[in-house]
């Protein structure tokens, strides 16, 4: 392998490239005499100024390198370093002085808010975790303008004959107008397949015979539970069974939700498990029974975790609420789109603040 020689003096190996042509060099004596001779400034041009594109075209080499590419890439490569530490540098010069400023001040507690934000989204009570959780950035859940019509995002919990949660999914982009047999995307029905034996079908059938196979499988659809006068973000293990023909927008109607909608898959009720169980609202009894399981099981998880929750930032009573990052125990949780579903943010969002 021989290596590239100092294009001035031609008897050492290169060392160095001039920034501004790329001329090889050895030494500063070449480096100089390089300057002089060839007139070279020895200095990278200015990356903002106007490049026409044939300028551009002819820097390139036979080793495919372009200098004025490699130029303007160095140049935001530098741009982004610059911007990374005057981050660092103000988030540690703001440490210093709120640090200061807390070490002459008594120490105080955050207020605990006592009740969680609210939206009605398209005649669904949204219950809105705090911005950055996990479950707040999956949601994709908008009106879409070219639709003209409101996209639900949906998490899909399937149950195996054990009564195990083996699979979680979120698809998103299901309009309120789809029947709910509609909604499920390849991967559920794959899943689906995997787990009760259902007729395998090829990868690229349609939807129409997604939809048959379920049908005649006889699976059975669930939806969460919840108050609509809920008042924490207390996670609900009760199912009520949903009519998997109807339209997503009139199930999810009148329904309370965690940001989006929960629908759990199994064979039959007598293989929900992980400690689900369904909902008799009809039951005067029940209620009552429901009510105050559910206040002592929030009794319990408040005061396991008031002692995390005091040092976390204030957050703004309109949006943000302290909440548990578990909202849903699963063993297994996949997050990915269908073929069909790209991943993208439509529209604007119609939300209505609950009083």
């Amino acid at each position: 392998m021989t290596t590239a020689t100092c294009e001035v003096c031609k008897e050492h190996a290169y060392k160095y490239k001039c920034p501004r042509c790329s001329k090889k060099t050895c030494s500063v004596a070449c480096i100089k005499e390089h300057k002089s001779r060839d007139g070279c400034s020895g200095t990278s041009a200015e990356p903002t100024s106007y490049v026409s594109r044939e300028k551009l075209k002819s820097a390139d080499t036979s080793d495919e390198t372009n200098v004025m590419v490699q130029r303007d890439y160095n140049f935001l490569l530098g741009m982004n370093r610059q911007l990374e530490l005057l981050k660092r540098d103000g988030k540690a010069k703001n440490k210093r002085v709120l640090g200061a400023h807390h070490r002459n001040q008594p120490q105080q507690k955050w207020p605990r808010l006592e009740q969680p934000s609210q939206v009605i989204r398209r005649g669904v009570h949204c219950i809105l975790v705090p911005r950055g959780m996990q479950r707040s950035l999956l949601n994709k859940s908008k009106w879409d303008k070219p639709l003209d019509m409101f996209v639900w995002s949906i998490e899909w919990c399937l149950f195996s004959e054990a009564g195990k949660i083996e699979f979680v999914h979120t698809n998103h982009r299901n309009k309120e107008t789809d029947p709910l047999l509609e909604c499920v995307g390849k991967a559920v029905y794959a899943q689906c397949v995997r787990l009760h034996q259902l007729e395998a079908l090829p990868d690229d059938c349609t939807r129409q015979a997604r939809i048959e196979s379920l049908t005649a499988g006889g699976l059975k659809f669930y939806m969460k539970w919840l108050p609509q006068d809920q008042q924490s973000f207390a996670d609900s293990k009760k199912l009520i069974s949903v009519d998997p023909t109807k339209s997503i927008g009139e199930i999810f109607r009148d329904k309370t939700v965690i940001e989006y909608p929960t629908l759990f898959i199994a064979k039959d009720k007598q293989h929900l498990g992980d400690g689900y169980r369904l909902f008799d609202s009809s039951s005067p009894d029940s209620s009552s029974a429901e009510n105050s399981e559910d206040t002592s099981s929030d009794a319990a998880s408040t005061s396991s975790s008031s002692s995390d929750s005091d040092d976390e930032e204030p957050q703004e009573t309109s949006s943000k609420q302290t909440a548990s990052s578990n909202l849903i125990e699963n063993p297994k949780e996949e997050v990915d789109e269908d073929d069909d579903e790209d991943d993208y943010t439509p529209g604007i969002s119609l939300d209505f603040l609950v009083e």
